[in-house]
């Protein structure tokens, strides 16, 4: 079993990495100083939404539904062209997204270091009980 520590490192890498990976989805490429600037070898990128599968699509799930108390049918939304309207307008707000993604990855790290700092102050009270006098 993980420490929270090891939680918070494993997670604030996968964090970095993430947006590094993003990046390089998006044509750039990384810098000596941490910037991103457009790499002209990639000529192979792609970050958005999409109504068709690829080799490296993830899906996410739009759960639409609804259903009336006292009958145990549910109706489903799946049109179509709706969805093919979302995709478009979700790819059209894709950057604000992408920075929100970010924020709320940032806020999960944050918060797995302060349950990880928690735990150090825990053991450290633990160990300051067990002392020999």
């Amino acid at each position: 079993m993980k420490t929270k520590i090891e939680e918070v490192r494993d997670l604030k890498y996968q964090c970095e990495n993430d947006k590094k990976l993003v990046q390089y989805c998006l044509g750039k490429k990384q810098l000596e100083d941490g910037s991103f600037v457009r790499d002209s070898k990639n000529d192979k990128h792609g970050f958005r939404f999409s109504t068709t599968q690829h080799h490296s699509s993830k899906p996410i799930y739009l759960d639409a539904y609804y259903g009336y108390f006292g009958d145990s049918n549910v109706s489903m939304f799946n049109n179509e062209f709706y969805i093919e309207c979302m995709v478009e307008a979700i790819n059209k707000i894709l950057p604000q997204l992408r920075e929100e993604t970010e924020k709320i990855m940032e806020r999960e790290c944050n918060k797995a270091l302060l349950e990880a700092k928690e735990e150090a102050e825990e053991i450290l009270k633990t160990i300051k009980e067990l002392e020999l006098n």
